[in-house]
């Protein structure tokens, strides 16, 4: 895989940021405040400002242990799908102009500086030159691998890009993702709705396990009395033993995020709240 880090927005970012760190530790404050005000020029531009969020949101899914790889694949792909529609001569020309005034006012040689993650961010890089879902599939895998390399190399603490708030780049995340299934699933009940939003705000806020895991114990708990309050008013054989069936089926569900199978879950309990929303009206 080819990669130009003087094209990757997200490592050029942290070149200037480490030319930073390091001109004021040899107190070189010029050198230091012409990287920051580089940074501000640029980096507050939508184009520039966006492909970095979306550099972020990916590079930190796939650093969580929260998320599992269906969610990452869907992040990646929303990602992908938010930068297609970035201004890419707008984009280039922008970049063309930050690397020329770098090299001007810097030197080549801040792009020769170690960073953590490089690798991750390049792979980043090339993610948006793919062309189909299944190549994107592939870098799920290159990049978990890479991944795996960090947190052993690490002995399991993985550093995350450095100075990236993960707040920022989960409440992006959120929005992009809710703003995409508010598009594809307007006929959803505020029940269900609810449910989603307190699922992304587990994975993409992290919450505490133990927080979501009461939650999906009380839901389950709230479904099942539902289920009984109609068990007990409606005539239909038929339907008090689907409702027998439901409410096994409900027991037996995972509740534990730490688990694997919580989307399943998530997805059986939505359905009998939209099977419960039929039944309350006969």
């Amino acid at each position: 895989m080819t990669h130009n880090k003087k094209r990757n927005t997200a490592l050029i970012l942290e070149f200037l940021k480490k030319t930073i760190s390091e001109s004021i530790i040899n107190k070189d404050n010029v050198r230091a405040k012409v990287a920051y005000n580089i940074i501000k020029k640029y980096y507050s531009l939508t184009e520039l400002r966006e492909e970095k969020k979306l550099y972020d949101v990916v590079v930190n899914t796939f650093l969580s242990e929260n998320i599992d790889d269906s969610a990452k694949l869907s992040i990646m792909e929303e990602a992908y799908s938010h930068y297609d529609r970035i201004n890419k001569i707008k984009l280039d020309t922008i970049k063309s102009k930050l690397v020329k005034e770098i090299n001007y006012k810097l030197g080549k040689d801040t792009y020769n500086i170690k960073l953590d993650n490089y690798r991750i961010n390049a792979l980043v890089n090339s993610l948006w030159n793919t062309r189909s879902r299944m190549e994107r599939v592939k870098y799920l895998g290159v990049i978990k691998d890479e991944v795996e390399k960090i947190r052993s190399f690490n002995k399991g603490k993985v550093k995350l890009t450095e100075d990236v708030d993960p707040r920022v780049a989960n409440k992006y995340v959120l929005n992009i993702i809710v703003e995409k299934y508010n598009e594809r699933f307007k006929d959803l009940l505020p029940e269900q709705k609810e449910v989603l939003r307190t699922y992304m705000d587990f994975v993409f806020c992290k919450k505490n396990d133990d927080e979501f895991g009461k939650y999906l114990t009380e839901l389950k708990t709230k479904l099942s009395r539902e289920l009984q309050v109609i068990r007990e008013n409606i005539k239909s054989t038929e339907v008090k033993h689907r409702i027998d069936d439901i409410c096994t089926q409900i027991n037996d569900m995972n509740d534990c995020p730490c688990k694997s199978g919580v989307d399943r879950t998530l997805k059986y309990l939505m359905e009998t709240q939209e099977v419960i929303s039929k039944w309350k009206v006969l």
